[in-house]
This record gives structure tokens, sequence and C-alpha cells, in this order.
């Protein structure tokens, strides 16, 4: 209600003056103790004098300089009974307050209680004395206080007296406003349901007015239609009758002013599809009773059939004389480089037929696709090097000529997206087309065959052109991309220029594959003049690093050109099949052959008896298996970083492009395999021909035994033989690892154990003689170890344990005999070796033996 908050505020401000006053009072009236020394007998002197306690205490102060100095001691103690009941600490106490101080000043001033009789004592001169010993000042603060009290009631009740008036002004106004309030809701109310009723009345009545405003729309639009088609048929039947369409005397004004060509463009082309129309229904209507004539009058049928299909004749007429008029105007314009005339016969022809043949004539008419000069130059310019240069510097050339155009296409034509779209594709299709036919045929080679021999010519032919189809590609594709950044709305400028090189696209997997083939032919064959050597040359059989690595690097350039040229992924990773097919085929032959001519090499070498020349040889064709190796590998490495790109994965190319790689590397392998034994194979013929050759009978039949036995160190062909033994393992520990290590460790450690029991089987040996092969043995078993094979160990253990048959007295043989048969030896071989022992007949061992089973 609107009281309510006035009745608050009220009370907020009765409340705040009523604090102020009973505080400023308090506070008066003590700061007045010091100044007056009657104070506290203001009611006593205000019954006496009839003058209120202010009156006096004004009349003090008007006379205290008059004081005498009995005054001014009072004085200094009043100030001191003030301090001692007015401590500033006590005012920030929370129960600080008037009532509290007067209470306090009270129980100070009170004389006390008579012992005797328990009732206050009288205010007597003795008893206030013994009061007020301790603050001789109460009594006068005492006086001031209950005077300012006598005043706080006076004002409270003034007060109250004041707030019991305002609420009754308050109460009788809320009654006011409250009534006032009733009659302003009820005011509302009955405004809100006029409003109501006005609304409702307002959509009523636009309603109505939207479906008069729908019918007179309508009304309009087919009174409209009805005067267009009154005219469409006085403008038709003046066609009619019109000798031809360029009879201009006999057509309205829209169609015979030459300042119309604007407006008549529209209509005419309306009035002919009206007449079309017009012409479809008479046909439609032949037979039937009811045909309307074109002039509304009594003319005969067929007469209103020949006006009509007069009519459609000039009609035609009318409209290619008119588009040729409008086509020689922009011509004219264009010449004269008028480019508002231009642009608005652009538009009439646009708006008139679509304007196909207006761009159709604009883009043809240009002078880069009909000045022999310009051709000319073209050409001159993009076959005048080899490097691309000139083909680049010519699509620069265009390029900033397609700018000039495009923005005089944009100023002249109401939509230059369709006339660029066919200004860039009559570029590619004519002006690119004959550039890049006549660069193709500048570089045009016949494909040579590689097994005839390959001429130099042959290869930089090659070379040239699959770099230069890349070139062309590149670039035209690049031109392409900058053509379609002129606005060529979706035009595939991108697509168009790529169709440019469909078939030197087809023919790329061709020409790339011969291109690789006639590169590593010429690289072998430099290799071969480089280094002629003969099969017993060091150099025959040698593996040229060089021509490898430019095969990979042309492979490379080659799957780089693919990858460019070849956009689709299906035909990319069919040329890349071919190619690793190619590059895999290559290696492994070129590495096999290496190894054939290296391995003939070897073996000629282990029969020439030279061991020096023997183990260069083997050196050579050890140092051809690591670099095959190498070789296997780097193309795996090539294949994968460079051709495997061009594959989709897990495709049938992919799977047939591992298993070539597969079935090269198992061949080499298989190759290098073989090699390996038939290295071993020429080790033992030479490792054979040294014991035949340097050993001696006297190694173990020594005539004289003193100085046999003084001798030191192996025999000469034990020597030779554990030289040879250390040297060879050596070369192949160089070149060998893996498996293929172990297959030869263990393969030439068959052979040393054949080829020794088969040499020692084929001398006779006596004591000393035993000892000298003891020795021997033991170098060869010391040397074997290298071999680090555990077979070869104690096969040649055994072999050493064996000799001692050689050495005991022939007494022990039987004994020594059955320990060796024990510890695996067959009694077969030991007998054997019995049997060269010089004693054996002399001694009759083969009698010990009788019993024994022998």
């Amino acid at each position: 209600l609107p009281g309510a908050p006035l009745r608050a505020k009220f009370s907020q401000v009765a409340n705040s003056v009523r604090r102020q006053k009973k505080f400023a009072n308090l506070i008066g009236g003590l700061s007045g103790v010091s100044k007056d020394e009657n104070a506290h007998g203001s009611n006593t002197k205000k019954a006496a004098t009839g003058k209120p306690p202010e009156a006096q205490r004004a009349g003090t102060a008007e006379g205290s300089s008059k004081v005498p100095a009995k005054t001014s001691q009072r004085d200094d103690k009043a100030s001191q009974a003030r301090a001692a009941v007015v401590n500033p600490a006590d005012l920030k106490d929370a129960a600080f307050g008037p009532e509290n101080l007067l209470e306090k000043l009270m129980r100070m001033s009170s004389p006390g209680i008579d012992a005797t009789s328990g009732k206050p004592l009288e205010h007597t001169a003795s008893n206030d004395a013994k009061v007020y010993n301790g603050f001789p000042g109460a009594k006068e603060m005492l006086d001031v206080i209950t005077s300012a009290q006598v005043d706080l009631d006076r004002i409270k009740k003034n007060v109250a007296s004041r707030v019991r008036t305002l609420e009754k002004e308050l109460r009788a106004e809320e009654t006011s406003k409250d009534e006032e309030l009733d009659a302003l809701e009820e005011h509302s109310k009955s405004l809100f349901e006029s409003f109501h009723r006005l609304d409702g009345r307002v959509t009523r009545v636009g309603h109505t007015a939207a479906r008069i405003g729908d019918r007179l729309e309508r009304a309009d639009a087919q009174r409209q239609q009805a005067k267009e088609a009154i005219n469409t048929l006085e403008n038709l039947i003046a066609f009619g009758r019109a000798t031809s369409g360029k009879d201009m005397a006999a057509l309205p004004p829209l169609f015979a002013n030459e300042n119309n060509v604007a407006e008549a463009a529209p209509e005419a082309q309306k009035l002919k599809a009206f007449a079309e129309a017009l012409a479809n229904s008479v046909e439609l209507s032949k037979g039937d009773p009811t045909v309307t004539t074109l002039g509304g009058d009594s003319d005969p049928e067929a007469e209103n059939i020949l006006k009509l299909d007069r009519a459609l004749v000039n009609l035609q007429e009318y409209c290619n004389d008119l588009e040729n008029r409008l086509l020689n105007r922009f011509d004219q314009a264009s010449d004269a480089r008028d480019r508002e005339t231009m642009a608005a016969c652009a538009k009439t022809l646009i708006e008139f037929n679509g304007g196909a043949s207006l761009m159709q004539r604009y883009v043809a008419t240009r002078p880069m696709f009909i000045d022999p000069d310009v051709m000319a130059t073209d050409i001159k310019t993009a076959t005048k090097d080899d490097s691309g240069i000139g083909l680049k510097t010519l699509y620069r050339k265009i390029v900033s000529t397609m700018n000039v155009e495009a923005r005089q296409i944009a100023e002249v034509f109401p939509s230059p997206t369709d006339v660029m779209q066919l200004f860039v594709q009559r570029v590619l299709e004519q002006r690119v087309q004959l550039v890049l036919d006549h660069v193709m045929q500048a570089i045009h080679y016949g494909e040579s065959s590689v097994d005839n021999g390959v001429d130099n010519d042959d290869v930089a032919d090659a070379t040239k052109y699959v770099r230069t189809v890349a070139t062309c590609y590149q670039y035209t594709e690049e031109l392409a991309k900058e053509l379609k950044a002129l606005g060529c709305g979706d035009l595939d400028v991108v697509g168009i220029a790529q169709s440019l090189f469909a078939d030197t696209r087809e023919q790329q997997g061709n020409a790339e594959i011969n291109c690789l083939l006639l590169t590593f032919a010429e690289e072998k064959q430099e290799s071969h003049r480089a280094n002629p050597g003969s099969e017993t040359d060091e150099l025959a059989g040698l593996i040229d690093n060089k021509v490898l690595h430019n095969f990979m690097r042309a492979s490379s350039e080659a799957a780089g050109r693919v990858k460019l040229v070849q956009s689709d992924p299906a035909a990319r990773a069919s040329v890349a099949q071919r190619m690793v097919e190619v590059l895999c085929q290559e290696t492994s032959n070129y590495l096999q052959e290496a190894l054939v001519v290296r391995r003939a090499r070897v073996e000629a070498a282990s029969q020439t008896g030279d061991n020096e020349y023997f183990m260069g040889a083997i050196k050579g064709y050890l140092l051809s298996i690591r670099e095959t190796g190498e070789a296997m590998q780097s193309l795996r490495d090539h294949i994968v970083s460079s051709l495997a790109p061009l594959l989709t994965e897990q495709s049938q190319e992919a799977s047939f492009c591992g298993k070539v790689l597969l079935e090269a590397v198992n061949s080499t392998e298989k190759a290098v395999g073989q090699g390996l034994l038939l290295l071993v194979e020429a080790f033992q013929r030479v490792l054979h021909a040294i014991l035949i050759s340097q050993q001696l009978e006297e190694d173990f039949l020594p005539q004289d035994e003193e100085l046999a036995l003084m001798a030191s160190g192996p025999t000469a062909a034990c020597a030779a033989s554990v030289k040879l033994i250390r040297q060879v393992w050596a070369a192949v520990q160089s070149a060998v690892e893996g498996a293929n290590l172990k297959h030869v460790a263990a393969a030439l450690g068959v052979v040393i154990d054949a080829e020794l029991r088969l040499h020692i089987s084929s001398f006779a040996f006596n004591s000393t003689g035993a000892l000298r092969l003891k020795r021997d043995v033991s170098e060869y078993v010391d040397a074997t170890r290298i071999l680090k094979d555990q077979t070869v160990d104690v096969s040649l253990q055994q072999l050493s344990s064996v000799t001692n048959v050689l050495l005991v007295a022939p007494e022990s043989l039987v004994e020594l005999v059955s320990e060796l048969e024990a510890g695996g030896l067959s009694r077969q071989e030991v007998m054997a070796l019995i049997q060269r022992r010089e004693d054996y007949k002399s001694s009759k061992i083969a009698s010990l033996f009788v019993g024994a089973g022998a």
C-alpha cells in the first residue's frame, strides 16, 4: 500500500530524532557543570526568579568574569568529579546511556542506609559529607542530570504527541489512497476490456482488407494478362500480315524502331514462343469443327493457319536479323573499345536468347585463336629449348593475357563466369594443345632394342622424352590452376588440362621402362669400358656400385614422374609394378653374372698351384658376395621408399611386387650359397694339392731319428695348410655372416677333416714320424677352432686320439684299441691306421688282434 513506506520512513525519523535529542541534552548538561556553579539548584532558582534554567545559565555565563576565587576552586573540584564520572572508555561500552549514568550518580550521591532503621539517610550536612568526601561535585552534577531528565521527559511527551498526530494523518492518507487505487483498478479493468474488443475488431478488419487486396491483385494481374494477350495477338497478327521479318513498315513501332532493340528483343522471343505454342495447339486440334480464327473474324480455317505459319516464319526471320544486328553492333563497339555499348548489347542478347552465340563469337574472335603470327610465336617460344623454360615463359604470357581478358569480360558481360568457362576451355584445347603437340614432336624418339646394344643417342632421347613429358605436364597443370583462379565457376580446368595428356599418359609406362633398361645397359657398358678385365684379371666380375646407384636413382626419378603424371591410382600402381619387376630382375641378374665370373676365377686359380693368386681370387669372390648382400638390401630399401608409395596397400600390385622382390632375393641367395659351396670345393682342391706337394715321406719316416726329434715346429705341409685355413677363414668372415657363415664353417671343417684323414692314410710312420704327425694334428686342431664348429672339433680331437696307435708299444695296442672303440671310433679305421706303422709286420702286430676278434 502507498502508506506503508511512509509509515516506515516516519518511524525511522522519529527514532533518530529521539536518540539525538536525548544524547545532546545529556552532553549539554554535563558540559554546563563547570560553567555554572549554581547548576545543581536550577529548579530552586527557577522558582525564585521565574526564569528557565537555560536563561539562568546564560546569565551566569555573562557574569563568569566576576566569579570569585572560591568559585574557581569549586570548578576544579567539579572537573575532577566529572573526570571520575564520565570516563571516555565508558563511552565505548554498548550499555552506555543517560539512564545508566543517572543510576550510577544516584548511587554515588545517596547518603546510604541507616543501620538501625534500615531507611535511607537524609541529606544532612554530616551525611552528605560522608558520601561526598570522595566526590565533592556529585551533588551539583546530580542536580544537572535531574534537570536534564525532566527536560527529556518533557521532550518525550512532546514527541509522543507529535507521533500520535502523524499516525492519525497517515491513517487518513492511507485510507484516501486505498480508495483511489480501487477506483484506478476498476478503470484499468474496463480499459483492458475495451482494448481487447478493439483489437478483435482491428484483426477482423485486417483479414478483410487482406482478402480484398488479394482479389485486387488478382484482378490487376488478370487485367494485365489480358492487356498483354491483346498486345501479343495484335503483334502476331501484324507479323502475319507482313511480307517478311524485315518489313519494318508493316511491323508495330516496338519492333520497327531501331532504338527499341532492348525492349523488342525479349518481346519478340516471347511472341515467338506464343506463336509456336499456338501452332502446336492448332496442329493438335485439326479435325475439330470448333477452331477459333486468329483475327476473331469469319475467315476460313485454312487462311488462319496460313497466316499463323507466315507469322512464325517472319518472327524467326526478325529474330535472326535482330541477333545479327546486335552482334554487328557489339563487334563495332569492340573495335571502337566502347565497352558501355558492348555491355548493353551483351545484356540484350543474353535476355534475348541466353547469349550463347555472342559468347562463342567473342571467344572465337580473340587474336590468340585466329592470328597466325600469335600461334607461330607461341610455338617458337615453347620449343626454343629442352628444359621447359620456353614453355613456362609462354604460360606466364597466357596468364597475363587472360587476366586482361577477365577484367574486360567482367565489365561487358552480365554473367562473366559463363564466358570465362568457354574462354579457358578454348585456350587449353586449342592454344595449349597446339603448343604441346609441337613440343612432343620435337622430342619424339623411336624405342630401341636393348638386346641389340645401346646407342647413347637412344638413351639421351629416351631420357629427354620422359623428362619433357613430366615437365610439360607439371607446367600445364600449374597453368590450369592459375586459370581456374580467374573465375571459371565449376569448370574442371585441371581435368581438361590433364586430358591433353591422355595419349601420353598411356605411353608413359612403356617409355619409363624402356628408359630404365637403356640407362642400366649404358651404365654397365660404361663400367665395362672403364674396367675391361678378363677372367684372370682381378677386375673381372667386379660389382660396380655406381652402376646400381645410378640405376636406382633413375628409378626414383621415374617414380616421381609417374606420380606426377598418372592421376589414376590403378594406372600408377600398374606402372610401379612393372618398374619393380624390372629393377629386381635386372639387379639380380647383374649380381649373379658378377658372381659367376668371380666363381670361375676362383676355380681357375685353384688349379694353378699359386696360393697367393688363389687367395686373391677368393677375396675378390667374397667381396662380390658382400657387395651382393649390400646391393640387395639397397634394392629393398629403394623399393620401399620410392616405389611402394605408388602402390595401393593390400592390392594385387603390392602383393605381386612383394613376390617379385622375394624371388629376386631368394635367387640371389641361392647363387651365393652355391658359390660358397664351390668355394669350399676349390679350397679342398688347393688344400689337397698343398698336402700332396709339400708332405714328404721323410717327414714321417726320418732316417736320422735324432735329427728329426730335434726339428721344431710342424712339417712344411702342415704349416702351409694351416696358413691356408686361417687365410680362407679370415676372408670368409669379412664377407659372410649369419647362417651362411655357419654353413661355410661346417663345410670347411668337413673338408679339412676328410682331407687330413685321407692324407694320413697314405703315409707310413715310425715312432719319430708318429710324434711329428701328432704335432701336425695338434696344429690342425688349433687352426680349426676358429671355425667354432663343435662337430669339427670333436672329429679332429678323435683324429688326434687315434694317432696314439702309432706311438704306443705293440703290446699296448689291444688295450688302446678297445678304449678308442669305446670312445666312438670304428675298429676298421683304427686298424687301418695301425697298419701304417713301420713295425706292423716285423712286430707281428696283426697276430695280437687274432684272439681279440680282429
